[in-house]
């Protein structure tokens, strides 16, 4: 599943078929992000996986934010649910009331975890 996120940068989430992937389990997304959307802030009610997110070039930074909810938003490692150059190299996790910051590597096509 795909989902963009305009100008304006805010995705919530809720318990049903958006959330919960075949026998339950937390479902995967990849973010479309416009160049202007900062910081991406979601909410979500139960677990969610962030597979990818497009738009990465070089150097470009993105900050997500965890603004509430009660479940985990985890962005896994080389997740084949995403494309290839949408992918993340580190896995990351976040729980609610967290941040994280990503920055793209045109060298490995992936966004890295960017640590402050």
């Amino acid at each position: 599943m795909s989902v963009h996120i305009p100008s304006g940068g805010y995705l919530i989430l809720e318990p049903g078929p958006i959330v919960e992937g075949p026998g339950g389990g937390a479902i995967g997304i990849t973010l479309g992000i416009d160049s202007g959307v900062q910081p991406i802030r979601i909410t979500s009610i139960g677990d969610l996986s962030v597979v990818g997110m497009t738009g990465g070039f070089d150097g470009r930074i993105v900050f997500v934010v965890h603004v509430g909810g009660a479940g985990a938003v985890n962005f896994p490692a080389e997740s084949l649910s995403a494309t290839a150059t949408d992918r993340f190299a580190d896995a990351v996790g976040m729980d609610p009331d967290e941040g994280r910051a990503f920055i793209y590597d045109g060298s490995l096509s992936r966004w890295k975890k960017l640590t402050l």
